[in-house]
């Protein structure tokens, strides 16, 4: 329920400055339950010198706890999972890279994972991704996924940098 209200309702943002580092930091802690229990390990990397970005800082806590969990949930029993929180290249802006070891995703599914109401999970909603992708947008930022060459799947949500000018 609380999915589809964040979906169906205008997102009202309240942004600050934050330290991108530290909102990912935060996600991973959160998802460290959900990682332990399906022995999988969250490795994360970031980059010297990042910029602040302004974001809500819980919408966007909430967007990368979402695509953590979903990545845990892909691996197998001893898989990683990857975070890398890197400078933009362009923009000044920040990129936070999620990388797993899952078996990828479906040609056939990739292009239709933020669209509302699409799912491949039994009991899935259909609201986690297609949430996750419109948090970004009202952010100005952008969201993707491919498939990895050695299996698995990368999401990129990209922010610009807090202050332009």
């Amino acid at each position: 329920m609380t999915e589809f209200l964040t979906y169906s309702r205008p997102i009202t943002l309240v942004v600050d400055d934050v330290d991108p580092v530290e909102l990912a930091a935060t996600a991973v802690e959160l998802a460290g339950a959900a990682a332990r229990e399906k022995n999988v390990e969250i490795r994360t990397h970031s980059s010297p010198g990042l910029p602040l970005v302004r974001m809500d800082r819980e919408r966007m806590e909430q967007s990368l706890l979402n695509l953590l969990l979903n990545a845990v949930e892909a691996c197998d029993d001893g898989g990683r999972v990857a975070l890398t929180i890197q400078p933009a290249a362009g923009d000044g802006g920040v990129d936070f890279v999620i990388q797993d070891t899952g078996p990828g995703i479906s040609a056939e599914n990739l292009p239709r994972l933020f669209e509302p109401f699409f799912t491949t999970k039994v009991t899935g909603s259909g609201l986690g991704l297609a949430n996750v992708a419109l948090i970004v947008k009202n952010h100005g930022g952008t969201i993707s996924v491919d498939n990895l060459p050695q299996a698995g799947a990368c999401f990129t949500i990209h922010l610009p940098r807090a202050s332009q000018g």
